[in-house]
């Protein structure tokens, strides 16, 4: 139609509106014509965004329209608001696709700034240069613009529903509201796409989106992680550099989504036993919601994902092995890398992944597996970075869980909370029949103890929204924090150290939680006794020390988490969620041990043969023992212990005496044993064999280190602050001593000998 002139094209539409398929022939044509005149930025670009600041140089891109055999040349020009300083760039053009695009890589800028960016699409002739060579007949936009754009750090947000969890169904929503109204976070831009738990958000500043009431509907989690490294970096280093730093944050994360969507074909091809469920197109989120920012350069990712690959009896497997979600973690990290810093200079290759290990409500309710799960999600490792996964970061959540979620069922699902957003005492004197239950006895409770029981809950419920239910934690505050610690520990270590260089990394803070490094299992010669030293590796923790929260006191009353295994039949690492068959025994293979129930080890009991037993911080700030004298053998002297594992599955609280079955009681926050004294970090989950005394973990995940030959290492060279601290403190106090009996010599009651007048000897004490 666009060849035609004015009358024939009026005559054209007369004669083609008569007809369905001619009316469907026209709106086909016309629909082409007018997005055929588009020139554009891409839409993950906008007014207010940021753009990737020095050492790399960042990148504007969109869309021409213009059919392959077009002659024409896009020229992007950068001009600062401030000082009118201004320069050209020629796009690279690409006419070759079906929808042709440009793409322009600016000069490396400092952070901070205001900037207008404008694309001017020109026709090449042998003449001259005009600007109708993007546009066919409609010329109207030949030059399009960004606005107030500026330079800083963009980090890219990716994952399944924990990460899409709107900021309105989190508990410090309205402390995020009320900081960013006083100015707190202005140097926070938000970007996100629409989703099936999110609206659509092109780019703004954190106050813009309060005040058009888009906040709420933002990504908790990548909000509170750009929150966090606001305030990470702002306490890193005061008012000297970079404290107002940027931070650009892009949220894609779509709910129900498998890992196996989020890579290309390649990429998945390079694992076995990759999960395909129904309703799932493996690729498709990379297709819509990866590749469309690949050409943005950007600081790093945060992943937050993998629940419903727990749910779906996915295979967890091990990098080692290239199976399953362990090789899909890692090699989705490497693609992504290789993908967005395909062009040298842009986006680094090694740029920072951080990763949330799931609660274990993001089991989905398959709780066997969610220690593995966690392993998984670190390539098998059980620990970020490593060998294979450099520069990465690990968040634990295992106890940043909803503080409420064991009594969700309980009390809201049993009808005690209801109606919704009710106080409580106008329900419960209205005349409603209401009814909780105890979930450690099963008992069904009075209306009062419900009440007393339930109270809390009800109120929280009542604050803060849930979600589908509390395999959607509203504690997302904890885990962004968490992720911000991460990043400043890996990719911002030189502000916390001047002679340490950006992208350096030092280990002055600690960026995980204790991490097992090996045990020994020493049984007395001549006392019937064995110790079970756990070795947690100093590396990691650099300047921290391991610490063992409260958990046998009365106001807590729970197991350790730390167990034994004493049935080294039933070491399982992943059961079948149907089957109940141990389908991994820690080399990728099924159980092969007969018995009354068939070819394969049932996992029925599994965990029975798991106990918990009490621990202490050991004899450095590295260790920590346990006693087990209690599972020798008698006769043997042989300890029965097989394997040992740390908050494999379960919460900080599973397991704690109920002192009265109608106390208000949730789990708090943060509140497992084993943690990081500086950090606040808790230890990251393991599980490991137990063979002739040492442990041995499942490859890749190494710690095979000994205590007793770290200890011994210690005491002839030292190392540490902490190890120093202590060795200077022994020799201060032997000085002192030293001191004391000198004195004490000194100023003893002494006896000499004296005369009276007769001549005779008198003793006198002085």
């Amino acid at each position: 139609l666009q060849f035609l002139n004015t009358s024939l094209q009026a005559k054209l539409k007369t004669m083609l509106s008569h007809h369905l398929f001619s009316k469907c022939f026209l709106l086909l044509c016309l629909s082409w014509k007018s997005h055929a005149g588009k020139f554009q930025f891409s839409d993950t670009h906008g007014d207010f965004m940021v753009l990737q600041r020095e050492p790399a140089a960042a990148a504007v891109y969109g869309h021409l329209h213009v059919s392959p055999a077009s002659n024409i040349t896009v020229l992007v020009t950068v001009t600062n608001n401030d000082s009118g300083f201004s320069y050209s760039v020629d796009a690279a053009v690409n006419t070759a696709k079906k929808q042709s695009s440009f793409k322009a890589l600016l000069h490396p800028s400092p952070a901070g700034g205001s900037y207008t960016i404008d694309a001017k699409c020109l026709s090449k002739t042998d003449a001259s240069s005009v600007e109708y060579g993007c546009c066919f007949a409609d010329c109207s936009k030949s030059t399009v613009k960004i606005s107030n754009v500026t330079f800083g750090d963009v980090w890219y947000c990716g994952g399944q529903s924990n990460m899409a969890l709107s900021l309105g169904y989190s508990f410090e929503k309205d402390s995020s509201r009320e900081a960013i109204l006083r100015g707190q976070y202005d140097n926070i831009r938000i970007h996100g796409v629409e989703g099936n738990m999110n609206i659509k958000q092109p780019w703004s500043t954190a106050k813009q989106a309060v005040e058009d009431d888009k906040l709420f509907d933002y990504s908790s989690t990548c909000w509170y992680f750009g929150e966090s490294l606001v305030d990470e970096l702002a306490a890193a280093h005061g008012d000297s550099r970079d404290k107002d730093l940027p931070i650009g944050l892009i949220h894609t994360s779509r709910g129900g989504t498998m890992i196996e969507e989020w890579v290309d074909k390649k990429t998945m091809n390079s694992c076995h036993d990759v999960c395909i469920v129904n309703g799932v197109t493996p690729g498709i989120q990379y297709k819509e919601l990866v590749k469309p920012y690949i050409d943005m350069s950007i600081k790093g990712w945060v992943w937050y994902q993998g629940e419903n690959n727990s749910a779906n009896d996915c295979i967890l497997g091990s990098s080692a092995r290239k199976s399953g979600y362990a090789c899909l973690q890692l090699a989705l990290i490497e693609s992504w890398r290789a993908a967005w810093s395909a062009i040298p200079g842009t986006t680094d290759p090694l740029a920072p992944f951080g990763i949330v290990a799931l609660p274990e409500s993001g089991s989905l309710g398959h709780r066997e597996n969610i220690g593995t799960m966690r392993l998984a999600q670190t390539g098998g490792y059980g620990v970020l970075p490593n060998a294979k996964m450099p520069n990465t970061f690990l968040v634990q959540s295992y106890d940043l869980d909803d503080p409420y979620l064991k009594m969700f069922d309980s009390c809201w699902t049993s009808g005690c909370c209801y109606p919704n957003n009710v106080d409580y005492s106008l329900v419960m004197y209205g005349g409603h029949n209401l009814q909780c239950t105890d979930e450690t006895s099963g008992k069904q409770l009075s209306c009062d103890d419900c009440a007393t029981r339930c109270s809390s809950v009800c109120k929280s419920l009542s604050a803060t929204k849930v979600y589908m239910g509390l395999f959607h934690p509203r504690s997302k505050k904890g885990i962004g924090s968490r992720l911000a610690q991460g990043a400043v520990s890996t990719s911002y270590a030189h502000y916390r150290d001047n002679s340490v260089k950006p992208g350096e990394m030092e280990y002055t803070m600690a960026a995980t939680g204790p991490t097992l490094a090996g045990c020994s299992l020493i049984v007395g010669k001549k006392t019937s006794s064995a110790v079970l030293t756990i070795l947690f590796n100093q590396t990691l923790l650099g300047n921290d020390a391991v610490v063992i929260q409260e958990y046998d006191t009365l106001n807590r009353l729970i197991p350790s988490k730390l167990e034994i295994l004493i049935d080294p039949d039933k070491f399982c690492m992943q059961v079948h969620r149907k089957t109940k068959k141990c389908i991994d025994d820690g080399s990728g293979h099924e159980y092969q041990i007969e018995n009354e129930l068939g070819s394969f080890r049932i996992s029925d009991n599994l965990n029975a043969a798991w106990l918990s037993v009490p621990i202490k911080v050991g004899s450095s700030p590295f260790e920590v023992v346990a006693d087990v004298s209690d599972f020798l053998n008698k006769t043997s002297g042989v300890p029965h212990v097989y394997a040992v594992r740390y908050m494999w599955k379960g919460s900080c609280c599973d397991g704690r005496q109920e002192l009265n079955v109608t106390r208000d009681d949730y789990c708090p926050l943060s509140s497992c044993p084993i943690m990081g004294q500086s950090s606040s970090l808790p230890a990251n989950p393991f599980i490991a064999k137990i063979i002739n005394g040492r442990c041995q973990c499942i490859p890749p995940m190494d710690c095979s280190a000994d205590p007793s030959d770290y200890e011994a290492s210690l005491k002839g060279k030292g190392s540490g602050k902490y190890q120093k601290l202590f060795f200077f403190i022994n020799g201060c106090m032997i000085f002192i001593s030293i001191i004391f009996l000198c004195i004490s010599w000194h100023m003893r009651p002494s006896e000499h000998l004296e005369y009276n007048s007769s001549g005779q000897e008198v003793n006198s004490l002085i």
